[in-house]
């Protein structure tokens, strides 16, 4: 078996974050070809498809983003290049923003923020504390755009990632 990338890793995490935030809405993805496709209109700020391998997925991408088009004529999906390997400009995407995976080994607490602590959401008022955080002032989203169906199958994609 090939071992994935760093970056492929981070991808395939954003990607079983993406399923879980989805599934929590009741609109859950499927692996396939390389990326993760969600094929209705999902939650705010969430793409519909997101690529998991640097290369080789190129050809599902631009299969399944007809397939949204043809899905979801006019609807506001997007599709997330983990790779920047897609020619989005030619489906008629216009880029959001640029960006790049970045990896750090695992350490205990820094030794710069000994004040700094992480802890697992577990209670559903936990999570409803940290969206109203999360938004900083703006209007709550209705629904919320983390529901407590968040908290109930955690690591359910996760798991099913990590068996590929």
């Amino acid at each position: 078996m090939v071992r994935a990338s760093r970056a492929e890793q981070a991808a395939r995490n954003n990607a079983a974050w993406c399923d879980a935030v989805c599934r929590a809405h009741g609109v859950p993805g499927e692996l396939a070809r390389g990326l993760w496709l969600q094929c209705r209109p999902g939650p705010p700020y969430y793409p519909n498809l997101v690529t998991i391998q640097h290369a080789g997925a190129e050809a599902a991408a631009l299969v399944a983003i007809q397939q949204l088009t043809t899905t979801l004529p006019g609807a506001g999906w997007g599709v997330k290049d983990s790779f920047s390997n897609l020619d989005l400009d030619a489906q008629g995407f216009e880029r959001l923003f640029d960006a790049q995976w970045i990896w750090r080994e695992p350490t205990r607490t820094p030794a710069a923020a000994p004040d700094l602590r992480w802890a697992a959401l577990v209670a559903h008022a936990e999570l409803q504390r940290w969206e109203t955080a999360w938004a900083a002032g703006a209007p709550a989203a209705q629904p919320p755009v983390f529901p407590n169906a968040l908290l109930d199958e955690p690591g359910a994609l996760s798991r099913r990632l990590a068996r590929r």
